[in-house]
């Protein structure tokens, strides 16, 4: 296994708590990697993205390890959900819910954690953590996705976008 950088800062969830309220660590790449700043076609700004209510939301976009280019809409935003992890359900909270926008699949898949999702021109809007789970239809495109807020996620690393 290739290893691609290291954890240089990290916000975990407490795994004793069914709560999630952040999820993320900021990965130092190893000097042999070079960062892509495209999601698809779409080039990654320094610009943050918060939608005020759904009704005035963007495309959003993400690149999943497993679901690859993927197109979405924010259904809900200060959101929680709900997700079977074993004999437990955990909640996210505060985030964003997001839609594909197509019938070939939900907007995330298992395996897309840490995936930033962006909009059309680039903004960052944030970080899928978590998928709705439909036992009978694992590909179901109104399955939601459970965004972290980018803001929320650079707070907690203590961290901030350059330009």
């Amino acid at each position: 296994m290739q290893r691609v950088g290291r954890v240089a800062r990290s916000v975990p969830a407490d795994d004793n708590s069914d709560i999630r309220t952040m999820d993320g660590a900021l990965v130092e790449p190893a000097a042999n990697v070079v960062g892509i700043q495209r999601i698809g076609e779409i080039w990654v700004t320094s610009g943050i993205y918060e939608p005020i209510a759904p009704e005035h939301v963007e495309m959003v976009h993400t690149f999943g390890a497993q679901s690859g280019f993927r197109t979405g809409e924010i259904a809900s935003i200060n959101a929680d959900l709900e997700v079977e992890v074993g004999n437990r359900v955990i909640t996210y909270q505060g985030g964003y819910l997001v839609v594909s926008t197509s019938d070939d699949g939900p907007f995330a898949a298992a395996g897309d954690s840490g995936s930033t999702v962006v909009t059309a021109d680039g903004r960052v809007v944030g970080m899928v953590v978590a998928k709705e789970h439909n036992p009978e239809d694992p590909d179901d495109p109104s399955a939601y996705a459970f965004v972290f807020p980018i803001r929320v996620i650079l707070a907690a690393l203590d961290v901030a976008l350059i330009d």
